[in-house]
C-alpha cells in the first residue's frame, strides 16, 4: 500500500496574473506539527530545507498576505500525472453570476411559499431566512475559502478538521448530492420549454434537455472563465422578467395586499418552511472553485455580499409587486410566474419572457453546478482519496476534464429518476453535508485560534456561535421536513460511501484513517523524507527555469 505523505508547509507565490498560486508543496517530516497544519506565505524562506522560490512577491504590491490553509491528507505532488492545478481566472463579476445560480437562479420556485401561506408570511420568511440560514452559510464559506484558497473547498475543510475518513465521506456525499441536484435541471429545462411552446412533442423537449447537458459539459471543459461569463449572460436573462414585472406591478400595487394571507390554522407549514429553506441554500458550493478565483481573499466575500443582496431583491420585490393582482393563493403553485406576468402585462409577451428566463435559469444552474461539483472531485484527487488519473487537466484548457465528464455522465444517469424523488434525495444529502462543514468551521477555529485569516467572522465566540448554531438548527429543520425516501437515500449513500472507501483503502488508492506520519513509524518517516527530497529537487529545477 502506498503511504500517504503529510504536507506540513505550502509556500505560495504569484501566478501570471499576480495572484497567489501554489508554486511549491513541501513535505515535512511531521516533527514540527503532527496535526497537518499548513502555512501560506509570500516572500518567506522555507526553514525546513532552506530553499526560496526564485520569484516571490506580495500580491499586487500589497504587504505580505497570509492566506493560510490546512490539509491533513496528501496534496498531489507536482510529479504526478497532472499539473498542480488550474489557473486563477475568475473575477468578481463572473463569480457573482456563478454563485447566483448555485443559490437561487432567480425567483423560480417561490410560488409554493405563497400558495402555502400567503404574502404576509412569505415576505416575512424571505426577510428572516437570510439571517438565520443564508448569511451563516456565506460567512462560513468566506472564512474557510480564504483560509484554504484551493480547489476542493468543503472537502479540504472537513479533511483538515476531522481527518481523511470524514473528508472522504463528505466528498462522496457531495458527489452523490451533485448528481441528484444536477439531474433536476435538464428536466426543468424541458418543462419550461414545453410551457413556452405547448405544441412541442415531449420527445423533442426531452432531447432539448439532453442537448443542454451536453453543451454545459462542453463549456466546462473549455474553461471555468467561460462558465463564469456564461453565468453573467444567463443572470441578465433571468433578471429581466423579474425586473419588468416589478416595474409594471408597481402601478397595480396596494400595500394592504402584503398583509393578506391564510389563517394560521390553514397554513401549510411543512411546504412553507421547506420552500423557504430550500430557496436560501447553496452558498457553500462555490468554495470548491477557490483555487481558480483571482484575489480570492477580496473577491470571494464581496461576491457573497452582492449575491445575498441581489437574491433578496429578486425574491421580495416581484412578489410585492404581483400579489395585488394575483391574490388567489391557491393558484400560486410551481411555474405560476408566467400566468401572473400575463395578468399584470395584459398579454402573453411577459409570460413568454418568464419561460425564457426559466430556460436560462435551468441552463445557468446546470452549467455552474457542473463546475463546482467537478472541483469537489478534483479536490478529493489532490488529497489522494481517489485515483490520480481522475485529476488529469486538459492540456489546452487547463480544466479537470475527467472530473467534468464523470459529473456529466452521472447527471445523465440520474435524470431517469422521478422528479419528486430527486428533490427529496437532494435536500437530505445537502443537510448532512453542510452540517459537517459548520462543525469543521468551529473545530478549525479551536485548533488554529491564532492563525491569520484574510476574512474572519466577526463577533468572536458569539459570532461563531451565531453562524454555527443557526446553521446546524436550519440543517436539522430541513432534514426533518424531508420525506421518508430522502432519509432512505441518505442512509444508502452513506453505506455506499463506507464500502467504497474500504475498497479504495484495500487497493492502496486511498490512505487509511490514520496518517502514517501520526503513527511515528520509521517507514512512514522514510517515505516522507523521500518525498521531500524528490519535491525539493523538482522545485529547485523549477527555480532555475
Amino acid at each position: 500500500m502506498r503511504p500517504s505523505v503529510r504536507w506540513d508547509e505550502v509556500v505560495a507565490q504569484p501566478d501570471t496574473n499576480g495572484d497567489l498560486d501554489v508554486a511549491a508543496v513541501e513535505a515535512g517530516n511531521g516533527l514540527a506539527d503532527r496535526r497537518g497544519e499548513a502555512r501560506w506565505t509570500t516572500g518567506e524562506k522555507t526553514a525546513a530545507h532552506g530553499w526560496t522560490p526564485s520569484s516571490v512577491a506580495a500580491d499586487d504590491g500589497r504587504p505580505e498576505l497570509a492566506a493560510n490553509t490546512a490539509f491533513s491528507s496528501t496534496l498531489r505532488p507536482a510529479s504526478s500525472c497532472t499539473s498542480s492545478r488550474p489557473h486563477r481566472s475568475l473575477g468578481l463579476l463572473q463569480l457573482v453570476g456563478m454563485i447566483f445560480f448555485m443559490t437561487s437562479g432567480g425567483g423560480y420556485g417561490l410560488e409554493p411559499m405563497l400558495g402555502a401561506a400567503g404574502p404576509l408570511l412569505t415576505l416575512i420568511g424571505l426577510c428572516v431566512a437570510p439571517w438565520l440560514w443564508a448569511l451563516p452559510q456565506a460567512l462560513m464559506a468566506s472564512e474557510l475559502s480564504t483560509l484554504m484558497p484551493e480547489d476542493g473547498g468543503f472537502v479540504l475543510w472537513v479533511d483538515a478538521a476531522l481527518g481523511p475518513f470524514w473528508g472522504f465521506q463528505l466528498g462522496w456525499w457531495s458527489f452523490a448530492d451533485a448528481l441528484v441536484d444536477n439531474a433536476l435541471f435538464p428536466r426543468l429545462f424541458s418543462d419550461y420549454l414545453s410551457r413556452a411552446w405547448p405544441a412541442l412533442p415531449p420527445p423533442v423537449s426531452w432531447l432539448a434537455g439532453v442537448v443542454v447537458l451536453a453543451l454545459c459539459t462542453t463549456v466546462n471543459v473549455l474553461g471555468v472563465s467561460l462558465v463564469g461569463w456564461a453565468a453573467v449572460a444567463f443572470t441578465l436573462l433571468v433578471l429581466a422578467p423579474f425586473a419588468i414585472i416589478t416595474v409594471l406591478g408597481v402601478a397595480h400595487t396596494a400595500p394592504r395586499a402584503w398583509l393578506a394571507g391564510r389563517p394560521l390554522a390553514q397554513v401549510q407549514w411543512r411546504l412553507f418552511l421547506a420552500s423557504t429553506l430550500w430557496n436560501w441554500c447553496g452558498y457553500d458550493s462555490c468554495s470548491t472553485l477557490a483555487g481558480e478565483i483571482r484575489q480570492v481573499q477580496h473577491t470571494f466575500p464581496r461576491a457573497m455580499l452582492l449575491v445575498l443582496a441581489l437574491t433578496w431583491a429578486t425574491f421580495t420585490l416581484p412578489i410585492a409587486a404581483s400579489v395585488t393582482v394575483n391574490n388567489r393563493w391557491d393558484e400560486w403553485r410551481d411555474a405560476f410566474w408566467p400566468r401572473a406576468a400575463d395578468r399584470i402585462a395584459g398579454g402573453r409577451w411577459l409570460g413568454v419572457l418568464f419561460c425564457l428566463g426559466g430556460l436560462s435559469s435551468a441552463a445557468g444552474m446546470l452549467n455552474s453546478l457542473i463546475a463546482t461539483s467537478s472541483r469537489a472531485l478534483f479536490g478529493m484527487v489532490r488529497l489522494r482519496m481517489l485515483p490520480q488519473s481522475l485529476g488529469a487537466l486538459h492540456v489546452r484548457y487547463d480544466t479537470p476534464w475527467v472530473c467534468v465528464l464523470l459529473v456529466a455522465f452521472g447527471t445523465a444517469a440520474f435524470t431517469v429518476l422521478p422528479f419528486n424523488l430527486l428533490v427529496q434525495m437532494d435536500s437530505t444529502l445537502y443537510c448532512v453535508k453542510i452540517a459537517l462543514e459548520f462543525v469543521s468551521l468551529a473545530l478549525l477555529r479551536r485548533r488554529w485560534p491564532g492563525r491569520e485569516r484574510p476574512f474572519r467572522i466577526g463577533g468572536g465566540r458569539w459570532g461563531l456561535a451565531y453562524v454555527v448554531g443557526c446553521g446546524l438548527l436550519c440543517c436539522t429543520l430541513m432534514a426533518l421536513l424531508s420525506g421518508l425516501w430522502s432519509a432512505v437515500a441518505a442512509v444508502a449513500t452513506a453505506l455506499l460511501g463506507l464500502a467504497l472507501r474500504a475498497i479504495l483503502v484495500a487497493c492502496g488508492i486511498c490512505g487509511g484513517s490514520a496518517s502514517p506520519a501520526a503513527s511515528g513509524s520509521k517507514p512512514a518517516e522514510d517515505a516522507e523524507e523521500n518525498a521531500i527530497a524528490q519535491l525539493d529537487g523538482e522545485y529547485r529545477e523549477d527555480d532555475g527555469d
